[in-house]
């Protein structure tokens, strides 16, 4: 065997660590409070960008307007990682879970996402699941992967928090 590569590395599963609901159901818990806002894409580069701001803008299509979007940080399948959610029907579940006096906090309990169809004809559905404390694994992994949610406003990485705090140390 080589030792090309570090002997326990291992590929990241996604270059950012977004998760997107698959089809099927998908259970995750909600490690952050949401991030607010409006997010349009801006086409004109080589490369398609998203555009988030706190406040809505005026869109870049004229035919299109910015999506309303929820941002959270959880826990799937042992990673954290990004929700970004533009589905009103996510949006309004979560929502009323949040504000629903037997449920509450969605960081204190599961969800469980099941997508179905595909395309346009694509729908979502949120079931909470029974509270239950997260393992001690569980939370090791939350402490060792701190998120600046407020990064997706200006492209820069929410998951380079310490490399930022150590340079803004430096100066």
């Amino acid at each position: 065997m080589s030792d090309f590569f570090p002997e326990n590395y291992q590929k990241p599963s996604s270059s950012w660590n977004y998760f997107k609901p698959a089809k099927g159901e998908n259970r995750v818990r909600i490690i952050t409070k949401p991030v607010i806002g409006f997010v349009d894409w801006d086409k004109t580069g080589e490369k398609q960008r998203p555009i988030r701001t706190k406040e809505l803008q005026t869109a870049f299509d004229p035919n299109q307007k910015p999506k309303h979007f929820y941002a959270f940080g959880v826990l799937h399948e042992w990673e954290v990682k990004i929700w970004e959610i533009t589905q009103s029907s996510i949006q309004d579940s979560i929502y009323a879970l949040a504000k629903d006096e037997e449920w509450g906090e969605p960081t204190l309990y599961d969800l469980s996402i099941t997508r179905t169809g595909e395309s346009m004809e694509t729908k979502y559905s949120v079931i909470p699941k029974p509270a239950k404390m997260l393992t001690d694994e569980q939370g090791e992994i939350i402490m060792n992967s701190p998120l600046n949610l407020e990064a997706l406003f200006d492209w820069g990485n929410p998951f380079e928090v310490e490399a930022k705090e150590e340079e803004d140390e430096t100066f």
